[in-house]
């Protein structure tokens, strides 16, 4: 929570000045925001910090623009310490609970955040760029 929830609050807070009066902050949390696991409840309730501070952001900043992505699963380097076959294990099990029937990749990722800050007319919005993973149901 200090670093994920507190170190946001103080970077926003520090470069509110110093951001264009049409920019946009953009935030990003994860898919444990929308599940409350006793394994990671600590994940869960930092993520909607975030996004609540977000939306006063968003309302609080403005014009400035704020805005959370919520991604799912993402195939990056954070899944590095895995054995070759329980990353490949992981991929195909998280594919199988998306709609369009794969995971994001991080470039993917990448391009939603930039067409988002580009976009004048969005904030307090949290997005989920999860394939879908969101509107699934257990399988």
């Amino acid at each position: 929570m200090q670093g994920k929830v507190w170190g946001t609050h103080r970077c926003i807070w520090h470069a509110r000045d110093r951001i264009d009066q049409d920019g946009s902050i953009t935030l990003i949390t994860g898919g444990y925001s929308q599940v409350i696991d006793d394994k990671a409840g600590h994940v869960h309730t930092a993520f909607r910090a975030m996004e609540a501070m977000a939306q006063v952001a968003a309302v609080s900043l403005a014009p400035i623009r704020c805005n959370v992505i919520r991604p799912g699963f993402i195939d990056s380097d954070l899944w590095a310490d895995m054995t070759d076959e329980e990353r490949d294990e992981l991929r195909r099990s998280e594919s199988k609970r998306t709609v369009i029937g794969r995971i994001v990749e991080p470039i993917e990722l990448g391009r939603f955040a930039v067409a988002l800050m580009l976009t004048p007319v969005v904030t307090g919005a949290i997005i989920p760029v999860d394939g879908g993973r969101h509107l699934s149901v257990a399988k």
